[in-house]
């Protein structure tokens, strides 16, 4: 696991508790402003990759043609989508160094993470005052066709290493 984080920005509890709940991770400190962007620095080069990847395949070039549409929607959220806007062009940054921004984005798929798409809700008013006091159906509520495995899931389940340190098995 890595973590990319602005440099200096994070307060040391912060921090710790990062560090403390994932599993030894890869600590990437990335410079404010030039590396870990700012909400409108993210969109402009998230554009760019975009408006790339749609110019091979010689197609129109409009935000709403270009972004995913989860993207789009962090943008329309306005001040809501700004932090989210930041991070994920802080991920772009870092993918770009490792050349693999335009392999990976070119697959459009972008998640918000589970339980945390308050950012742009398209619930309605009363099913959100429902949900933040526990009284919605879940039964009603759309599956998701996945689901998320954290560092102690996988190192449990040995998805990736077995306890003898090898891949047998």
């Amino acid at each position: 696991m890595e973590l990319i984080t602005p440099r200096g920005q994070l307060s040391s509890p912060t921090l710790r508790a990062l560090r403390d709940h994932s599993r030894q991770p890869l600590v990437n400190d990335l410079t404010t402003g030039s590396e870990f962007w700012d909400a409108q620095k993210s969109l402009q080069e998230i554009m760019k990759v975009y408006s790339h990847l749609r110019s091979l395949n010689e197609k129109a070039a409009t935000q709403e043609d270009v972004l995913p549409e989860v993207l789009r929607n962090v943008v329309e959220a306005g001040k809501k989508g700004e932090l989210a806007l930041s991070a994920m062009g802080a991920s772009v940054y870092y993918l770009r160094q490792a050349l693999l921004d335009q392999t990976l984005l070119a697959v459009r798929r972008i998640e918000l993470l589970p339980g945390r798409n308050n950012i742009v809700s398209t619930a309605s008013s009363k099913e959100s005052h429902e949900l933040m006091r526990g009284e919605i159906d879940l039964s009603t509520r759309k599956v998701e066709p996945h689901m998320v495995l954290d560092a102690a899931a996988l190192e449990n389940l040995e998805v990736l290493e077995n306890r003898d340190g090898g891949t047998s098995g």
